[in-house]
């Protein structure tokens, strides 16, 4: 492989690889707003300034994993990725609940 060569994504499979960006990544984009939220001790409200902000966040780091799901080799990759991430930040937000209470 000669410098500047780039290896190509491959295409086979990229449905399976989305719908792992749309599942987990949803699943990734709560756990890390519930878990900032619950970091920062930001009140339940829809009224407040933190909670906005929190419900704001979900868009966006959801619309990375989506951009980012396609650029997995395979769609396993991806699910396994994507879902062990999505479950390290549910654990996180576990700890800190347990922590907290």
């Amino acid at each position: 492989m000669s410098a500047g060569t780039a290896t190509p994504i491959p295409t086979a499979g990229w449905s399976a690889r989305l719908l792992a960006g749309l599942l987990t990544g949803a699943a990734l984009s709560l756990g890390t707003m519930a878990l900032i939220g619950r970091l920062l001790d930001c009140v339940p409200s829809p009224q407040t300034v933190g909670a906005q902000a929190l419900m704001w966040l979900v868009a966006p780091i959801w619309c990375a994993v989506m951009a980012a799901c396609v650029l997995f080799r395979s769609a396993a990759r991806a699910w396994i990725v994507l879902g062990g991430a999505s479950a390290l930040v549910w654990l996180g937000w576990w700890v800190v609940q347990e922590i907290a209470a």
